[in-house]
C-alpha cells in the first residue's frame, strides 16, 4: 500500500492506522516522499509508463540534493520540505553519520501508526492490528528514476 501526502499536514495518522485494521497481511507501507512525475518542467515529465519506487536517500535531501538537481522543487508541499533541517538534527544525535536517516524516517512514522492504534484498542477494547514496515521513497517514471540515480552518483562521486 502507498501513501502519498502532499505533507506531513495532510496525514490522519489515526485514519491510516485504522485503515492498516483491514489489511493485516501488510508488511510494507510506502509513503511517497515526492512524486517526480507531479513536477512540471520541460526535462522532467512522466514518460507514460509504469510508475516506479526508488527509496529515499539522504543525497537527496536540500536545495543541492539530488532531488533538486533534478529539477523537483522541494520547497513545494512534499515530505521533502524542512527534510534539510531534519537531517541536520539526525547528523548531530548520530555524529555526523546519516546513513539511517530515511529508516530512521519511517520508522517514526510507524511509531505514530502504533500510537494511534494502541488509542484505539484501549478506547474501544478491540484486538491490536499489525503496524508494517514503513518506507519513504519516491515515485516516478523509467526517466526519472534513471536522472535521480545520475545525480546520487554525481553528488557521492563529488563528496
Amino acid at each position: 500500500m502507498a501513501l502519498c501526502p502532499g505533507s506531513t499536514h495532510d496525514v490522519d495518522l489515526a485514519v491510516v492506522s485504522n485503515a492498516l485494521r483491514l489489511l493485516p497481511g501488510m508488511e510494507e507501507l510506502f509513503v511517497v516522499a515526492c512524486n517526480l512525475n507531479a513536477e512540471i518542467s520541460d526535462w522532467l515529465v512522466g514518460d507514460g509508463g509504469l510508475w516506479l519506487w526508488i527509496e529515499g536517500h539522504e543525497v537527496d535531501v536540500g536545495v543541492r540534493g539530488a532531488v533538486a538537481r533534478i529539477g523537483v522543487r522541494v520547497e513545494r508541499d512534499t515530505l521533502l520540505h524542512g527534510a534539510a533541517e531534519r537531517l541536520k538534527s539526525y547528523m548531530a544525535l548520530c555524529g555526523g553519520d546519516v546513513s539511517g536517516f530515511f529508516s530512521e524516517w519511517g520508522s517514526e512514522w510507524a511509531e505514530l501508526l502504533r500510537l494511534e492504534r494502541d488509542k484505539r484498542v484501549e478506547a474501544e477494547g478491540v484486538a491490536p492490528w499489525n503496524i508494517p514496515k514503513v518506507r519513504l521513497g519516491y515515485l516516478g517514471s523509467e526517466k526519472d528514476i534513471r536522472m535521480l540515480d545520475a545525480a546520487r552518483e554525481d553528488i557521492k562521486g563529488n563528496s
